[in-house]
């Protein structure tokens, strides 16, 4: 797949405060909650009105991390490598600093990092907020000296109305509360509009898309 950014634009039209809670919860691979871990990607609080406005940006350029969990929130990556589907690299411990080799071919179709710290580990899968930037989706815990993350990542964002988690969470269950909105993030255009409401009549969250003439 070739490389892109999308930007999301969230307007809302709110009665009473809300606060929108994004997850990439909804993956392909087997053994979520179970052998891997979504984080929390993005919280945005919402006062009540129709004049504020949130944003969220995401590139497909995939990332390992050695995230770095403290009281379960990741607070950053010790060192992370930029991969690409059918790509491999091994993290390694020297002089205690973590680092991942650079990428060789590997498993047609998925990305497969190799932890050879000679101790257990904590592997995550993300994307590049920025060139010096990454952002961990995806956490494994301990992984076993000698033993292989291979992952598929797909860019499925989804939305929850909530108040009870922070940004970068590692989420150990499911969210509670339903998804009010899902999108697969490379079947969207580079940029698009979003009205964040609530049904009067209902009181159903709802975020949708705006159209322009």
């Amino acid at each position: 797949m070739s490389a892109f950014i999308r930007t999301l634009i969230i307007n809302n039209q709110l009665d009473a405060p809300a606060t929108l809670v994004f997850s990439f919860d909804d993956q392909l691979m087997k053994g979520i909650y179970v052998d891997y871990f979504p984080t929390v990607f993005r919280v945005i609080p919402f006062p009540a009105g129709d004049h504020n406005s949130g944003e969220i940006s995401y590139q497909n350029q995939l990332v390992f991390t050695s995230p770095q969990i403290e009281s379960g929130v990741v607070v950053r990556a010790a060192t992370y490598e930029p991969i690409g589907l059918g790509e491999r690299t091994v993290l390694t411990l020297k002089d205690g600093y973590l680092d991942f080799t650079p990428p060789e071919a590997g498993t047609e179709g998925v990305i497969q990092a190799l932890n050879q710290t000679e101790q257990r580990t904590d592997i995550g899968v993300g994307f590049l907020k920025d060139p010096r930037r990454p952002s961990t989706s995806l956490v494994w815990r301990e992984v076993a000296h000698n033993a292989n993350v291979t992952a598929e990542f797909t860019p499925k964002l989804r939305a929850y109305v909530t108040t009870d988690y922070q940004e970068n969470e590692v989420l150990r269950g499911a969210i509670q509360t339903g998804a009010i909105w899902e999108e697969n993030l490379a079947k969207l255009p580079s940029v698009t509009s979003w009205l964040f409401k609530q049904d009067t009549a209902t009181g159903e969250y709802k975020l949708e898309r705006m159209e322009f003439i």
